[in-house]
């Protein structure tokens, strides 16, 4: 009979808590985990704990906390089991979700090695951003990788990989949901059997997923309809995709394209013709039909509140550098 690997997590973002938080659900209990340290967020600069600490806290798991994670690992990785309460010497460590390098002699310390879980078929998006990144490319298909780390970024052999396919209504929060659960059973299954040795990533094939920069959030009404409708789905719940509207910032969270024959009306790309269900905005080519928005300074609201509550008027455009309309 195999007896499962023992294993540590190395994480700090919210993939990372998700995938552990469903490793959980699954029965398997890491020795101890290694997070970032808190940092200040929010309105009020307060330090919040990050989302792996608040899983590591609610199932009570031995937890590090540091700002330099992959030190810490290192040396929990180095010394003698029981140097620290709770502490073991592991023979996988996952990575994932962290943000951070992981080089030599970490990289070899565990018998099973360092091992990653990265929410694309690699190796397809490489990098920091994968599931915006594909969302914004109009992806129906991705997937997740579970590969060994090297010292280069997301290209070390693979282990396994499962496809997923995309649902229309996705967006960044809903898809990152079902992958980490996906990887999470790819992790469970790596750990009850002793895998094959890992295959090497075509080269040939890589492409990047860089993190997503403050200005790729904001909308171009000049484009075609179903570039922005990935592009309000890739940045849903946040950062949000946004637009100017007399003259402040108008998140948009949920939108849907619309078909040429449902356009009643001919308008400007950024204009808003007032529907009977949804108000409709113009693009560079067909429109999207808006159905959740977040006016600055307030809360989500359905797009039929918010023209209500606005008075907007027929024809009626969003404004500012960047948007066709006039």
């Amino acid at each position: 009979m195999t007896v499962p690997a023992s294993w540590a997590v190395v994480s700090s973002g919210p993939f990372g808590a998700l995938w552990l938080e469903e490793l959980l659900r699954l029965g398997e209990t890491p020795l101890w985990v290694v997070c970032g340290a808190p940092k200040p967020s929010g309105r009020g600069l307060k330090m919040r704990p990050l989302p792996v600490e608040e899983v590591a806290r609610k199932a009570n798991l031995p937890l590090f906390s540091s700002p330099r994670p992959e030190e810490e690992a290192q040396r929990l990785c180095s010394e003698p089991q029981g140097s620290d309460p709770g502490a073991s010497l592991p023979q996988v460590l996952f990575v994932v979700d962290c943000g951070r390098v992981i080089r030599e002699p970490l990289l070899s310390l565990p018998p099973r090695g360092c091992v990653n879980l990265h929410p694309s078929l690699l190796p397809d998006l490489r990098g920091a951003a994968p599931i915006p990144r594909s969302l914004l490319r109009g992806d129906q298909t991705t997937g997740t990788t579970l590969f060994l780390l090297v010292e280069a970024m997301d290209a070390g052999p693979v282990f396994a990989q499962q496809t997923l396919t995309v649902d229309p209504e996705d967006d960044a929060e809903t898809l990152s949901k079902r992958l980490a659960a996906l990887s999470a059973r790819l992790a469970w299954d790596f750990l009850q059997n002793p895998p094959a040795s890992p295959v090497p990533q075509d080269e040939s094939k890589a492409t990047q997923a860089p993190k997503i920069l403050p200005h790729e959030p904001r909308l171009s009404w000049g484009r075609p309809a179903c570039e922005i409708g990935w592009a309000i789905r890739a940045f849903s719940p946040r950062p949000g995709a946004w637009t100017l509207h007399r003259g402040k910032r108008l998140r948009i969270l949920r939108a849907t394209p619309l078909a040429p024959e449902e356009l009643p009306v001919s308008l400007l790309p950024g204009q808003i013709h007032l529907a009977p269900k949804a108000p409709v905005v113009f693009c560079g080519s067909g429109a999207l039909a808006l159905l959740t928005v977040q006016p600055e300074g307030k809360v989500p609201m359905s797009a039929q509140d918010w023209i209500r509550g606005g008075r907007l008027r027929e024809g009626e455009g969003f404004d500012g550098k960047g948007d066709s309309t006039t």
